[in-house]
């Protein structure tokens, strides 16, 4: 049984024997506005303060993300919590922002920081 994959980019087609059980996740719209969702989710959390209030100025500030082979929304996440980090006072000069390149084995993965700016 010739099956499709999304692939990447592409589709990858595979061949699977007959009596292969097929598993496939049901189809899930975006949010209408994924800026606006993320924002609001960061300034009312369910069971904690929003997280502007959880810091202060003079507060050191790491941020981990996934590098760019995962499917995440590294630029809307990082700009919001960016600007919530802003609005509390958390200098741009105190917060870093950490890469982890998950394709990497394990044994060689490297963290790769860099320095930016909060309203980038």
């Amino acid at each position: 049984m010739k099956v499709k994959l999304d692939y990447g980019r592409n589709d990858l087609i595979v061949d699977l024997p007959e009596n292969t059980c097929i598993i496939s996740a049901r189809f899930m719209p975006g949010l209408p506005d994924e800026a606006s969702s993320i924002r609001e989710a960061l300034r009312r959390p369910i069971g904690s303060p929003p997280l502007s209030a959880l810091f202060k100025p003079g507060d050191k500030v790491v941020i981990s993300h996934t590098d760019i082979t995962r499917a995440t929304p590294n630029k809307q996440l990082l700009t919001a919590l960016l600007n919530e980090l802003k609005a509390a006072g958390v200098s741009p000069q105190d917060i870093t922002l950490l890469a982890i390149p998950l394709k990497t084995p394990l044994e060689n993965l490297k963290a790769i920081s860099r320095k930016v700016k909060a309203d980038d």
